[in-house]
């Protein structure tokens, strides 16, 4: 019964359920925007009839018209004066739908913002495809939705710049973009979430994958399947972060604060942490002297500390904004360091060598001898940690009788063993050179003796 309704007012949208179409109807009534709608509530006129009745009941307020746009997470009220708009929207502001639990707060405003995300589809891309920027993708909105320019549009995040958050101030838009969710920018595929909301992972274990994120979000909603287009999970192997964009059935997701993966809990974040990268230290510098500086007003702890460079979590946003508009930090006397944005993505000892770092990318322009790298002691090469299975798997790979891929077009079998056997080397002097090396997460220092000497 309720995907029946659904079905016939999705198919009303242009019509019936028009902003425009609503707004001759009520005629002289003076609209007030609903946002927040609860998200276990698919049955727009259900949840209409349930948004009148608590406002007649406990606000004295009857509304001309009331429209719902559950999959938009918004609607509006046609109310008779603004008298009383400025009563809901200055005064009472929002609204519990369930008096009992004081639950499911729905808030009245005098503008509407809708934020939807767009996804470009790289499953089929080649690796270094260049990405659309923010304002490209604004300006094709606006040509695809003949609108104004009433939206903004940025990236969520430097870890997933595939994925953008888009803010709408038409209700027209957004109801348009529903029936017609897909378009083409720069010959990418892109997808919108229409009402969406973007939540995050950090720490995943490694071996993870996107099916068993989506089980274990199907698990914590109670479901065994999702709808089509109602979850996105973008992954990131590197820094072993995710990214979810819920819509629909999903979004009662982004409302927990914890999911449940193997046993184990992982927090639901808003945000990634917020991490600051310190540099350059010396000896006159004081880790504590530090996080005690009136800039970082108690919020920063240490992550890590690397040889020159110090790794800060702040817990505000406010503080890490501060933090990166000054850019420095001067203790007394002492060197002045610099404050940047620290990105896992852009540290080579956060990553991995595996196929997109290094065996699929970058080994293969190389010829297999280490005396290249031994001039360039600094090559990211020497900071990569370490991953054994990844070597394994390339190396059988090699060793197969139908060895050929895209990336080693070029290469024999045997070019291909002899630069996997160069990266042992490479990353070998690059354990060496940092007195440390990794076993199963656990990192083992080296004592080596400062007599002896390495000769290649």
């Amino acid at each position: 019964m309720e995907s029946a309704i659904e079905s016939d007012e999705q198919k009303s949208l242009d019509t019936k359920f028009s902003h425009e179409g609503a707004k001759s109807s009520a005629q002289s009534g003076v609209v007030v925007y609903i946002l927040d709608l609860p998200s276990n509530i698919n049955d727009n006129i259900r949840l209409a009839n349930l948004i009148q009745s608590r406002m007649e009941k406990s606000l004295q307020i009857t509304p001309i018209m009331i429209k719902c746009y559950s999959k938009l997470n918004a609607g509006f009220i046609y109310v008779h004066d603004n008298q009383i708009k400025n009563r809901l929207v200055d005064e009472i502001k929002q609204l519990a739908l369930d008096p009992i639990e004081g639950t499911s707060l729905i808030s009245f405003r005098d503008k509407i913002e809708i934020i939807s995300y767009i996804v470009i589809d790289k499953t089929n891309e080649k690796k270094n495809v260049i990405l659309p920027k923010a304002d490209e993708i604004l300006k094709r909105w606006i040509q695809i939705n003949h609108g104004e320019r009433t939206s903004s549009c940025d990236q969520v995040n430097i870890q997933f710049p595939n994925i953008y958050r888009i803010v709408s101030t038409s209700f027209d838009d957004s109801i348009a973009v529903m029936s017609n969710p897909d378009f083409l920018i720069n010959k990418l595929l892109a997808h919108v979430y229409v009402g969406a909301q973007c939540r995050y992972f950090e720490d995943l274990p490694k071996s993870i994958t996107k099916d068993q994120l989506e089980m274990a979000i199907c698990d914590l909603l109670g479901i065994k399947i999702l709808p089509p287009f109602s979850l996105h999970i973008e992954l990131n192997k590197q820094t072993s972060n995710a990214c979810i964009i819920a819509a629909d059935t999903a979004r009662q997701c982004a409302t927990r604060d914890v999911l449940y993966l193997d046993g184990k809990s992982i927090l639901i974040k808003d945000n990634l942490a917020f991490r600051l990268l310190l540099y350059p230290l010396n000896e006159v510098h004081d880790n504590n002297d530090i996080l005690n500086q009136k800039i970082f007003d108690g919020q920063a702890k240490i992550i890590e500390q690397r040889r020159d460079k110090l790794i800060l979590e702040i817990s505000n946003k406010e503080v890490y904004d501060e933090c990166l508009r000054f850019g420095v930090l001067r203790i007394g006397t002492k060197p002045i360091l610099i404050i940047e944005n620290y990105i896992p993505l852009h540290d080579p000892e956060e990553l991995e060598i595996d196929a997109d770092v290094w065996y699929d990318s970058e080994m293969i322009h190389y010829k297999p001898d280490i005396m290249q790298f031994i001039a360039n002691l600094d090559h990211p090469i020497f900071r990569y940690k370490w991953n054994a299975d990844a070597w394994l798997q390339q190396f059988q790979k090699a060793k197969s009788s139908n060895f050929t891929t895209d990336a080693h077009s070029d290469l024999s079998s045997d070019q291909t063993r002899h630069l996997l056997q160069m990266t042992v080397m490479l990353n070998t002097i690059g354990a060496i050179r940092k007195k440390v090396y990794l076993i199963n997460d656990q990192q083992i220092k080296l004592n080596l003796d400062s007599k002896l000497k390495t000769i290649v």
